[in-house]
C-alpha cells in the first residue's frame, strides 16, 4: 500500500502503525498465494502440525527472504495478545500495528476453522494433520484468497488522513454485512468476537451505516456516472453540486484528491458490477495558542473529508 492523500501529514498514531500493518497483512498473504512455496511446506518431513506453528514457520523465511542476514529486531509477530488498550499510548508505531497484524492473524485461523468445520458437515471440526489430507493446502489458499477480499477491499474506502483501527473494522463490517447479509459461515460472528478479543470493535456511531441497508439518495443531483468517472473536474461537479447531501460546507475549497473504479471477481469467476470511488478534502487551517506560537507554530492544517462509493446508476454505497 502507497501512502493514502495526507496521510504523512496525519495527527493519528494509528495512521503510521496501519501503514505497517498493510506490510505485515501483505507478506502474510503473499505466504499463501505462492503455491511451490507453499507446496514444499506441507510436503516437508518438518512440517508443522499445527495452523499457528505453521505460520511462524514460516515467517522467518520470509524475514530471510526480505532482509538477509541484517539485524531486524523491529519485525512484528502476528501471533500475539496485544490489546488496543496496551498500546493506545504507544508511540512506537511497529508496536502499536501488531494489534491489527493480530488481528488478522486470528481472522485467518477463524476462516481457515470454520472452512475445515463447514467441510466436514457436522463432524468434529477439528483441522486433518497435514500428513492426513490432501487438502490442507488448497484450504490454506482458498482461506488466503478470502481473507484477501475480507482485508484489503476496505482500504479503498478509507478516508484521506488520518486513520483509526476501529475506523477500518468498521469498514470490514460494512462491506460483509451488505456482500453477505445472511452470514451462513459465521465468518461475521467471528470478526466481531475478534474484534472485540483486540478492542477494535467500533463503537456504535461508527456502525450506524450497515444496520438499514442503505442511504437515502433522493437527494442526490448531477447523477451521471460517465461524467463522474470521466476526470477529476467531473467527480468535483458530482461532489460541488451535493454539498448539502454530504455535508461539506459552502465556504471551503473542495478537492478531489482520488478517484478510482474498481473491477471485482468472486471464486466462481463472478464479475459484479463496478463501483465507482471517490476521495475529497479541504483545508481547515487551526491558529495555535499563544504558548504554542511562541515555539515556532502559528497553525495547524487540517484535511477534513470523505469517501464516497457509488454504483453504475450513482446510488451511494
Amino acid at each position: 500500500m502507497g501512502s493514502a492523500p495526507f496521510n504523512l501529514e496525519a495527527y493519528d498514531p494509528d495512521t503510521p502503525a496501519f501503514h505497517e500493518f498493510i506490510g505485515d497483512l501483505a507478506a502474510m498473504l503473499s505466504l499463501f498465494r505462492t503455491r511451490g512455496a507453499m507446496e514444499a511446506i506441507v510436503k516437508s518431513p518438518e512440517r508443522a502440525e499445527t495452523f499457528s506453528q505453521l505460520i511462524s514457520d514460516l515467517a522467518p523465511q520470509v524475514a530471510q527472504g526480505v532482509y538477509g542476514n541484517a539485524d531486524r529486531s523491529f519485525l512484528r509477530s502476528a501471533d500475539n495478545d496485544l490489546k488496543y488498550s496496551d498500546v493506545r499510548d504507544e508511540p512506537e508505531v511497529h508496536r502499536r500495528s501488531q494489534v491489527l497484524s493480530g488481528f488478522a492473524f486470528d481472522m485467518f485461523e477463524e476462516v481457515f476453522r470454520i472452512r475445515q468445520q463447514w467441510d466436514q458437515k457436522g463432524g468434529s471440526g477439528s483441522m486433518p494433520r497435514l500428513a492426513d489430507s490432501q487438502d490442507y493446502f488448497r484450504e490454506l489458499v482458498v482461506t488466503a484468497r478470502h481473507m484477501a477480499r475480507m482485508f484489503l477491499r476496505p482500504l479503498d474506502l478509507l478516508p484521506p488522513g488520518s486513520i483509526r483501527f476501529q475506523e477500518y473494522a468498521a469498514i470490514i463490517l460494512d462491506l460483509d454485512r451488505r456482500s453477505f447479509p445472511d452470514d451462513a459461515r459465521g465468518y461475521r460472528k467471528a470478526l466481531e468476537r475478534t474484534m472485540r478479543k483486540r478492542g477494535i470493535f467500533p463503537a456504535e456511531s461508527e456502525r450506524r451505516m450497515g444496520a438499514d441497508g442503505g442511504f437515502d439518495n433522493r437527494g442526490l443531483i448531477e447523477r451521471d456516472i460517465n461524467m463522474i468517472r470521466s476526470s477529476l473536474v467531473g467527480a468535483y461537479r458530482f461532489l460541488d453540486s451535493n454539498r448539502r447531501f454530504f455535508r461539506i460546507p459552502e465556504n471551503v475549497d473542495l478537492r478531489v484528491v482520488g478517484l478510482a473504479t474498481n473491477r471485482r471477481e468472486d471464486d466462481r469467476g463472478f464479475r459484479p458490477p463496478p463501483e465507482t470511488i471517490i476521495q475529497y478534502a479541504w483545508d481547515k487551517h487551526m491558529n495555535m495558542s499563544k504558548s504554542v506560537k511562541a515555539q515556532g507554530l502559528e497553525r495547524l492544517v487540517l484535511h477534513p473529508g470523505g469517501t464516497v462509493m457509488l454504483d453504475d446508476n450513482v446510488n451511494l454505497l
